[in-house]
């Protein structure tokens, strides 16, 4: 019997095993992916993982492996359609832009301008956004951020602090403002009138970066919070700031479930303004927006410094009939 069972699974089809499942399992772990902290971690590489399958693939096709070839192709193919699913869905393309008005959003951390807070001035001026989120303040750079966006954000709200959780937005058009907090994160929870489009909603948030098991479920009951306070909208509703969770990730998911927000951000390889593409980057901050609008405009800004600053979002209102003639505009779902 053993005999028979060394002659049929030979130390070399014990190997070919070993490998054919070390080479699923990668690909499995990021689609079902255990509560763990290296497999959470891992996770978050998920389009770099099916890139590394693709040529995996293409190594195995040139020495003549086929079993090894179509096992990474298909595992670079499952990989691509879930994260497609787990991102945009079927959204393939940004609208285009109509003669409906535009509002635009930019979203920066303070972090990630390395302290050089002229040329964080700068790049906020120029973005030209109707309106700005900027978390990650502390107080020197509150007073900053009064002084020199006064003239062309005059509406503000600013929340420093100086464990670096401040969080604040300045608008081109008058708000109003409230603040709810998650433990001790706070969150602006704001409504402001644009011209052609009426009342629109915003929430700004900024969750700490998941170190833990118990941050990521500690992040999990801060989206939980903050669905709890907009999902009785069924208005035009804006959410983003940093979530330290990638688009793909289940709590964003459920967020985006329970809220029936749609990802500003269409694939998840990040394209810069000038449209060059950062393989490596992990998108962890993130413009949610309602079925209310059309996303006409996406990108990624950079420095010479720093590969990602922040996330730009332009957007157009539907108009009446196309919100009521719309099959996939699911009001009830934010009504609830």
């Amino acid at each position: 019997m053993i005999a028979m069972f060394t002659k049929v699974f030979s130390v070399k089809h014990i190997k070919e095993l070993l490998l054919l499942s070390l080479v699923l399992s990668l690909g499995l772990l990021c689609v079902y992916t255990p509560d763990y902290l290296p497999t959470r971690w891992g996770a978050n590489h998920a389009p770099q993982i099916m890139f590394f399958y693709f040529f995996l693939g293409l190594g195995f096709y040139a020495l003549n492996r086929p079993r090894y070839t179509f096992l990474s192709f298909g595992c670079c193919a499952a990989l691509c359609l879930f994260l497609k699913e787990s991102t945009h869905g079927q959204q393939v393309a940004y609208a285009i832009p109509s003669d409906q008005p535009e509002l635009k959003v930019a979203h920066f951390n303070t972090a990630n301008f390395y302290g050089d807070i002229d040329v964080m001035l700068e790049r906020l001026i120029n973005t030209d956004a109707d309106i700005l989120s900027i978390q990650g303040l502390d107080p020197m750079t509150e007073i900053y951020l009064q002084e020199g966006l006064a003239e062309a954000y005059p509406y503000q709200t600013l929340l420093s602090d100086l464990s670096f959780h401040g969080v604040g937005v300045l608008s081109k058009y008058h708000f109003v403002a409230d603040t709810f907090y998650y433990e001790d994160l706070p969150n602006i929870f704001g409504q402001l009138q644009v011209q052609g489009y009426g009342d629109v909603y915003f929430v700004s948030s900024h969750t700490m970066p998941p170190l833990t098991k118990t941050d990521y479920l500690r992040n999990q009951a801060h989206l939980q919070s903050i669905t709890e306070n907009c999902k009785q909208l069924g208005a035009p509703l804006l959410a983003f700031g940093d979530y330290h969770l990638v688009p793909w990730s289940p709590e964003i998911r459920t967020f985006r479930a329970n809220t029936a927000l749609n990802d500003s951000r269409i694939g998840f390889t990040p394209s810069f303004i000038d449209g060059s593409i950062n393989f490596l980057d992990i998108p962890e901050d993130h413009i949610f927006y309602s079925n209310h609008f059309e996303c006409t405009s996406f990108s990624v800004m950079k420095t010479l410094e720093a590969p990602h600053i922040g996330i730009v979002g332009t957007f157009e209102l539907k108009s009446e009939e196309t919100q009521l003639t719309d099959a996939s505009f699911p009001t009830s779902r934010l009504a609830q």
